[in-house]
């Protein structure tokens, strides 16, 4: 009954990490020894009618791999793969878009005619290009920021980023 209580919770609405369930022996989750093959389903029936109220949850989706990867599970590895693929794409698209950020910050500099704003916009620009190289090390993020902390006056930090764009 706990889990037709918590999918009717999820349904109305509720958020996931307020839901706790627990039995006689406290929380259950994967750590905890003893867990039954009945208490795996019955808590991934509970992240299954979690993930149809939120099917792009990311957090539902990783609760699901954890359950069906657990020893006593029966279930394959596919969920993981797909929860894989999905996070990379994800990340590749956030890098993406810090690219986009740092670039038209990039193209505004031509507007500017004070140096200080010209140095500011560069370091802006950097910030973003680097935050892009963190999610996706790609050599076009990192060319991007060492050239911006050029622009900005920063010499060592653009050296650096520099060599590190020499090895991709």
């Amino acid at each position: 009954s706990a889990v037709s209580c918590a999918r009717l919770y999820l349904s109305l609405g509720a958020k996931k990490q307020n839901i706790i369930m627990l039995d006689s022996k406290g929380v259950l989750k994967k750590s905890r020894k003893g867990l039954s093959e009945d208490r795996l389903t019955a808590a991934l029936d509970l992240v299954h009618g979690g993930l149809k109220v939120h099917p792009d949850d990311l957090e539902l989706r990783y609760l699901r791999v954890l359950i069906i990867t657990n020893p006593l599970s029966q279930a394959g590895k596919g969920a993981l793969d797909e929860l894989l693929e999905d996070v990379e794409t994800i990340l590749k698209i956030q890098a993406e878009a810090f690219c986009l950020a740092g670039k038209l910050i990039k193209d505004s500099i031509f507007d500017s005619h004070e140096d200080g704003q010209t140095k500011e916009l560069a370091n802006v620009s950097a910030k973003h290009y680097e935050r892009a190289r963190q999610l996706d090390d790609t050599a076009f993020a990192t060319i991007n920021a060492a050239t911006m902390r050029l622009v900005e006056g920063n010499r060592p930090k653009a050296e650096e980023l520099a060599r590190l764009a020499t090895k991709h």
